[in-house]
C-alpha cells in the first residue's frame, strides 16, 4: 500500500491502520440486500454506501479511543472535536501529558501518541525553567507509556493495521500488513 500521511510532529509512537477496502464494503452491503433481495446484484449497491462506511468506522473510532483510554487510564479524557494539533492531526484523547491524536489520508488511518503541547498562549513564559522541566516530564512520561497506550488503542481499533516501511523521495510511503 503507497500513501502518505503524516503524523503528528513529536509523536513516540504511530499506529496505521487501513478503512475497510471498497469491495468488501460492496460485497457486505449486497449480502444485507440479498436478506430481501435474492437477486440483487452490485449494480444495486449505491458507490456512496463505501464513503459513508469509511465516515462510520472513523467516526466510531473517534469515539471509541478516549472510551478504551480512559477506561484504563481514567487521567484520559476525550477532547473537544474543535482541538487539533498543526492542520492534519486532530488530537481525541489527551491527559496532562500525553496526546493522542488521529489522521486520515484516503483509506489510511495514523493513530499518533505524542507527548501532549499545551495549546495554550504561553504570553512569554514559555521560556522559562519551570515551562522547559514540565516539557521534559511530558516527553519521558509519554515515551514510558507508549507501549502501554498502544495496546489500549490496538484493542479499541477493529481495523486491519499496518506497518510503516519506508518513505520515498517524493513523500509517498509504503506499508505492509501488521504481523
Amino acid at each position: 500500500m503507497g500513501r502518505s500521511i503524516l503524523p503528528a510532529p513529536g509523536a513516540v509512537e504511530v499506529l496505521y491502520f487501513a478503512l475497510p477496502d471498497a469491495d468488501d464494503v460492496k460485497a457486505s452491503w449486497l449480502e444485507y440486500l440479498r436478506e430481501d433481495d435474492p437477486e440483487a446484484t452490485l449494480d444495486d449497491v449505491s458507490d456512496d454506501i463505501v464513503e459513508q462506511d469509511h465516515e462510520h468506522v472513523y467516526s466510531d473510532l473517534i469515539d471509541r479511543l478516549p472510551e478504551a483510554l480512559s477506561e484504563r487510564y481514567p487521567s484520559f479524557y476525550a477532547e473537544d472535536e474543535s482541538t487539533w494539533s498543526g492542520r492534519e492531526n486532530r488530537v481525541v484523547a489527551t491527559n496532562g501529558m500525553a496526546d493522542v491524536l488521529v489522521t486520515q489520508y484516503g483509506d489510511l488511518i495514523a493513530v499518533s501518541i505524542a507527548a501532549r503541547s499545551d495549546r495554550r498562549t504561553h504570553g512569554g513564559w514559555a521560556d522559562t525553567d519551570w515551562w522547559r522541566h514540565e516539557e521534559t516530564l511530558r516527553e519521558g512520561w509519554t515515551k514510558r507509556m507508549a507501549k502501554h497506550l498502544a495496546g489500549v488503542i490496538r484493542e479499541a481499533v477493529y481495523l486491519e493495521e499496518y506497518g510503516k516501511l519506508g518513505t520515498f523521495s517524493d513523500g509517498t510511503s509504503v506499508y505492509t500488513k501488521a504481523a
